[in-house]
């Protein structure tokens, strides 16, 4: 009976392991770095997809110390401002040389990272280094993590629960 109860202890052990596990991979971040160049007239952008309450922080900085503007754009702003008619944004630096940026996305889809030509500086190449965290959240390993959790607990309840006593039946003659 004792083998059965450390098999059961070290079921509920591993059970939370593989649970601790699941839970502190829930959060990944990953670091991007780009170097762009705006050629005269044109834009850099950059494409991602997101979920919401992933965030993305970095930094940005023209190499020449000269403006640029970085905004952050859904796929309709991104759109309206590729064919001209206006430049919509969520987030926005603008005529800075370089900048701190930080943004927690509130909806999943397409996103587009896009730098613009500082004020007066259409016509002049622009070189933008640009580093960048992005930091996700994978859902179903916190999922599959509280399923662990209900497991381990019933092995551990398993494994210390109360011997029953065993009775022995006695028999006793029969006066016939």
């Amino acid at each position: 009976m004792e083998a059965v109860r450390f098999l059961s202890l070290a079921s509920a052990l591993l059970v939370l392991a593989v649970a601790g596990y699941l839970f502190a991979t829930y959060t990944t971040t990953t670091t991007r770095q780009s170097t762009l160049n705006l050629q005269p007239g044109m834009t850099a952008e950059l494409s991602l997809k997101n979920n919401p309450a992933e965030s993305m922080t970095g930094h940005f900085q023209e190499t020449s110390g000269r403006p640029v503007s970085f905004y952050i754009q859904t796929s309709a702003q991104f759109a309206a401002f590729q064919s001209g008619t206006s430049l919509g944004y969520i987030y926005g630096v603008t005529n800075a040389p370089s900048s701190d940026v930080s943004y927690t996305f509130s909806a999943q889809g397409p996103y587009y990272l896009t730098f613009t030509h500082g004020a007066g500086l259409v016509n002049s190449t622009e070189t933008v280094y640009f580093q960048r965290t992005y930091t996700a959240h994978d859902s179903s390993r916190l999922w599959l993590g509280l399923v662990f959790l209900p497991i381990a607990a019933l092995d551990l309840a398993y494994a210390f629960r109360r011997p029953r006593k065993m009775t022995t039946r006695t028999s006793t003659p029969s006066l016939e």
